[in-house]
């Protein structure tokens, strides 16, 4: 997908989830943010925030406590509809850029957040992208993973498992589930290695 010039089917998908019936989707995305083991205290990287489907769930609960939420996407076009979703979220800073070379301090982050992103990085800098969001998380602290197994270009399970922990992170656990629209997914929860 050319995330600068998104097809019609993402754009209309998109602006689906801002109507009523987008309503009846976002239980996907709200109820696994929601049981993710956050205590709402937390500063949060959002890897490949897109439009801000996810963000706006995240933000919520992270503003319980004060935490924080910083998006990352490559592209402009993604961040421009980002902020716009986004606006009334005081707790949410959305940059455009390539997390391995945008100004962004190492171990300040508690967690990290990727939503249905890896599968789009090129293979070529994949690697180097995974380690470079482990640099910016604190030793010991979560990256919260959820991608697809079957649609959307999705990679082997082990193929993630593999890059992940070439990339200095350990798996906690993980689960295989199914949910509508978005298919078999692949939910899992790795640690950033204490080396």
């Amino acid at each position: 997908m050319d995330f600068e010039n998104p097809d019609r089917m993402y754009l209309l998908f998109d602006a689906l989830l801002n109507t009523r019936l987008g309503s009846m989707i976002l239980p996907i995305y709200r109820n696994y943010i929601r049981n993710l083991d956050l205590a709402g205290d937390e500063r949060v990287l959002e890897l490949g925030s897109g439009s801000g489907i996810a963000t706006r769930h995240l933000a919520g609960v992270l503003r319980k406590r004060g935490g924080r939420v910083l998006c990352l996407d490559p592209s402009k076009t993604m961040t421009d509809m980002a902020r716009k979703r986004m606006r009334k979220h005081s707790n949410v800073e959305i940059r455009t850029g390539d997390i391995r070379t945008l100004d962004i301090e190492d171990g300040a982050y508690d967690a990290a957040f990727v939503h249905f992103t890896l599968h789009d990085i090129d293979e070529e800098i994949r690697l180097e992208t995974v380690m470079a969001l482990c640099r910016k998380i604190k030793p010991g602290g979560k990256m919260f993973l959820r991608e697809p197994t079957v649609k959307f270009g999705a990679m082997p399970v082990e193929a993630m498992r593999d890059i992940l922990t070439r990339g200095g992170f350990i798996e906690e656990s993980h689960r295989l589930i199914s949910a509508p629209l978005l298919g078999p997914m692949y939910e899992a929860v790795y640690l950033k290695s204490p080396g």
